[in-house]
């Protein structure tokens, strides 16, 4: 719809009360001229009358089911927790809405594979946002341009603190059953798809996890090793342990005509 004023507005419906999407993405999804954000569902009734108020959303639903029925809503946004991407998209693309899920797309294969079929001749998102920042989208222009060169090296980092913070235990990304991982679902992926799209395929990693704080069970660290196609070697960290970083994500690209 991007440079087409004469195109309507695309009608979105919102899957969730998460932080994530009422603080962040709904506000700027509001701020589009190619978006109508008309509906926003939670298990939870009285959550999902509060997100609409406050958010200025015309419809509450009570369940997700009953938000993709409402045949108005041409589009969803999905971030619930984890284990909930498969169902909630598949469902989505199954009632014919287009579909933006968070990542990541599933917890296991099979999931992945499901969501897959269901979206196969659909219009479908993954939603790796840092693609769509303005400066990695240079980036792949020099490397496109070959200002870049033979690449060397790709080093990335991902780095939070909020790891530390034990009043965090209770949430849902600290349960393996509903996050699949710590960081490297969470912080690592990021890394991952960003490398990918600028440096392309990976064909070896090495890999080390890690967690720090006592009695949880996902990790809070991990690194790795990598060797992409193109030969050159890689490293990756992501952490919710570097003590004074709040979403700091950076990556250097060293090639022959410079980094």
């Amino acid at each position: 719809y991007v440079g087409q004023p004469s195109m309507k507005k695309v009608v979105w419906g919102i899957l969730s009360t998460a932080r994530i999407g009422t603080v962040k993405v709904i506000p700027a999804m509001q701020k589009s001229a190619w978006i109508d954000v008309r509906a926003i569902a939670s298990r939870n009734p009285a959550a999902a009358r509060q997100a609409a108020s406050e958010l200025r959303i015309p419809r509450a639903y009570g369940s997700y089911e009953a938000l993709l029925a409402d045949p108005e809503i041409e589009a969803i946004y999905n971030p619930l927790p984890n284990h909930l991407h498969a169902p909630a998209a598949i469902a989505a693309a199954n009632a014919g809405k287009i579909v933006l899920c968070e990542k990541p797309l599933a917890l296991s294969i099979e999931d992945g594979r499901a969501m897959a079929d269901a979206a196969r001749g659909k219009h479908t998102l993954v939603w790796f946002n840092y693609r769509r920042v303005p400066a990695i989208a240079y980036a792949r222009q020099l490397i496109d341009e070959g200002r870049i060169g033979q690449v060397f090296h790709y080093n990335a980092a991902y780095k939070q603190q909020w790891g530390a913070d034990t009043s965090r235990a209770a949430t849902w990304r600290m349960d393996p059953a509903q996050a699949g991982s710590g960081v490297a679902d969470d912080l690592m992926t990021h890394l991952l798809d960003t490398a990918l799209y600028l440096n392309g395929p990976i064909a070896q990693v090495i890999a080390d996890a890690r967690t720090i704080a006592p009695n949880r069970q996902i990790d809070d660290a991990v690194t790795a090793l990598v060797r992409f196609e193109n030969q050159s070697a890689g490293t990756f960290e992501a952490t919710r342990f570097a003590i004074g970083a709040k979403n700091q994500n950076t990556f250097q690209l060293h090639g022959a005509g410079g980094m």
